[in-house]
C-alpha cells in the first residue's frame, strides 16, 4: 500500500512540475524612443513590440511644459512612428511615449535632447 501511495504521489509532483515548465514567461513589452535632429527639424521616431497584443501608442513633443504636437497610432504587436516638426535652435525638446499594452498602461518613456541647429 504505501509503494502505491507513493508512486501516485510521485506521478502527481511530476505531472504538477511539467505542466508549469509550459506556462507562458511574463515578458515587458519591448519599447524604443528617440528623438533627433536635422537643422531645426525634429525628428522623433517611436517603436513597441510584443507579439499578439493590441497597442496604442501616443508620441508627443514637448517644448517645457508646453506640448507642441501629438501623434497617436495603434496596431497589433507591433507599432512604429516616426513623425517630424520645426523647432528652434538651441532649445531644449522632451520626446514623451506612452500608451497601452494589451489594455495595460505601458510606462511612460521619455527623452529631451537640445537642438544644435
Amino acid at each position: 500500500m504505501k509503494k502505491i501511495i507513493a508512486i501516485l504521489l510521485s506521478l502527481v509532483l511530476f505531472t504538477a512540475f511539467s505542466t508549469a515548465s509550459f506556462a507562458e514567461p511574463v515578458r515587458a513589452p519591448s519599447r524604443s524612443c528617440n528623438l533627433s535632429f536635422n537643422g531645426t527639424t525634429a525628428q522623433c521616431t517611436a517603436k513597441v513590440s510584443d507579439f499578439g497584443k493590441e497597442i496604442k501608442l501616443t508620441m508627443s513633443l514637448w517644448d517645457g511644459m508646453t506640448c507642441l504636437v501629438m501623434w497617436s497610432s495603434s496596431g497589433t504587436s507591433t507599432v512604429s512612428m516616426s513623425e517630424t516638426c520645426t523647432v528652434e535652435a538651441g532649445k531644449s525638446y522632451t520626446l514623451q511615449v506612452g500608451g497601452t499594452v494589451g489594455g495595460q498602461a505601458l510606462k511612460t518613456v521619455s527623452v529631451t535632447r537640445t537642438c544644435p541647429g
